[in-house]
C-alpha cells in the first residue's frame, strides 16, 4: 500500500508539476544568422577562408579542412558579427554571433 501511494504521489507531481520549474532554467536562445535575418538584419559583408590542418588520429594521414565564414550584419544603427566554422574531419558545425561596434 505504501508503494502504491508513493507511486501515485510521484505521478501526481510529474503530471501536475508547474512549468515554472522548467522556466527558471530556461536559457535565452543564442542568435543565429537565420534568426537574425528573419528579424530584419541584413548581411552587409561576408568573408570565407579555408584552413588545412593535419588529421586527428587515427586519421592523421588525411587532410583536415576547416571552412570559416565571417558575416557582418546590420539593422539600423546596430551591428552584429557572426562566424561559422565547419570541420570536415570531426563533421562539426559551429555558429557564434555577438554584438559588434562600428
Amino acid at each position: 500500500m505504501k508503494r502504491l501511494s508513493l507511486t501515485a504521489a510521484v505521478l501526481a507531481m510529474l503530471i501536475g508539476a508547474p512549468a515554472s520549474s522548467l522556466a527558471e532554467t530556461k536559457v535565452s536562445p543564442r542568435p543565429t544568422i537565420i534568426s537574425l535575418q528573419s528579424e530584419g538584419w541584413v548581411i552587409v559583408k561576408k568573408t570565407a577562408e579555408q584552413k588545412t590542418l593535419p588529421g586527428v588520429p587515427p586519421y592523421q594521414d588525411l587532410k583536415r579542412i576547416v571552412q570559416i565564414v565571417r558575416y557582418r550584419l546590420e539593422k539600423g544603427d546596430a551591428m552584429m558579427t557572426c562566424e561559422t566554422a565547419y570541420d570536415s574531419q570531426l563533421d562539426r558545425f559551429e555558429e557564434n554571433c555577438r554584438e559588434g561596434t562600428r
